[in-house]
């Protein structure tokens, strides 16, 4: 308890870091990533020939509508792949959020911005909260480049 006391920006940080591994391996684990990468890819290309024809073929909506369509099907099924992993790291994350709350101070600012931003004063910085949510930001897109999982 004293090492959170003591050092909070490192607890905090460390497991955000640990929290957002472990969700990137659930997804890795979890979903078809072959399918997920075909489906995103297809998806990044169906935007672009959207885009295209958008400019192009002003006066054909019906064919706009029809590729719109698709692509909400694409959606639909990438939701469908990882909606598992979601909900097996809900439960986990919602009990981590409680320990860190009860752990530390809601009103305890970790880290200082070394400005001051207008209207909220000379005190303004990072919560344990705003910690985590920027590092697992972070980490969540080192973590998935480097173990090339897709969701």
């Amino acid at each position: 308890m004293s090492f959170i006391i003591e050092n909070p920006l490192l607890f905090v940080t460390l497991l955000s870091i640990a929290a957002s591994f472990l969700v990137t391996l659930s997804y890795k684990f979890l979903t078809n990533q072959e399918t997920l990468k075909r489906l995103r890819q297809e998806s990044n290309d169906l935007r672009k020939k959207i885009k295209e024809e958008s400019k192009i073929n002003k006066d054909n909506p019906e064919k706009l509508m029809e590729m719109q369509k698709r692509m909400m099907d694409m959606s639909f099924e990438q939701m469908k792949h990882t909606i598992k992993p979601m909900i097996i790291n809900f439960l986990p994350l919602i009990i981590l959020f409680w320990w860190i709350r009860k752990s530390m101070p809601d009103t305890q600012v970790i880290l200082t911005l070394p400005f001051s931003i207008p209207k909220l004063g000379a005190n303004t910085g990072f919560g344990w909260l705003g910690i985590y949510i920027l590092t697992s930001l972070v980490f969540n897109q080192i973590f998935k480049k480097l173990l090339k999982v897709y969701y």
